[in-house]
């Protein structure tokens, strides 16, 4: 099932022993090297692994409190925080024609790998969002902190054509 990182923020996380949410879902860490999910912070710095998790739909269920773990617990999670890349926010750019698409507005997870599976950039103007586009994981070169960088959307044998078009007619 695929969830948008804007319908996870927000969700309540419930144990199997609780009626009322012990915690809610603050952000989604994601290893921004091969695009999975290595946990859902849900307080300052505590974090719940996706293993652990025995149910996701309209929130986070887990077997008991104690599945809620500090961050520095988990070697992996906290390499990835300690890199500090987001990408909510980030410029999105081509790779080779360094041409600016916008900024990564959400992205989409796929819930039963938890794994990253598309991007969606708009360009942004005060609040509003135009020129809005899904860009899908695998056209997602590179993640770097300040810029998400993705293929171009014109093939290069294509676009080498194009410009030998150009200069035989000019």
């Amino acid at each position: 099932m695929q969830k948008l990182y804007s319908q996870i923020v927000g969700l309540p996380v419930f144990d199997e022993f609780s009626r009322s949410p012990i915690a809610f879902v603050r952000d989604v860490i994601i290893d921004t090297e091969n695009g999975k999910v290595v946990a859902f912070l849900v307080k300052q710095d505590r974090i719940i692994v996706p293993m652990d998790i025995e149910s996701f739909t309209s929130g986070l269920f887990i077997a008991n409190k104690d599945r809620i773990l500090p961050i520095d617990d988990v070697l992996r999670v906290h390499e990835v925080v300690k890199r500090d890349i987001h990408v909510i926010g980030e410029k999105v750019i081509t790779e080779r024609e360094k041409t600016l698409l916008g900024r990564a507005v959400d992205y989409s997870i796929d819930t039963t790998h938890m794994m990253l599976t598309g991007l969606y950039v708009a360009k942004i103007f005060f609040f509003f969002h135009f020129q809005e586009r899904i860009i899908p994981f695998n056209k997602i070169v590179k993640i770097n902190k300040g810029s998400i960088v993705v293929k171009d959307s014109q093939p290069l044998k294509e676009a080498e054509k194009a410009q030998a078009a150009e200069k035989v007619f000019a």
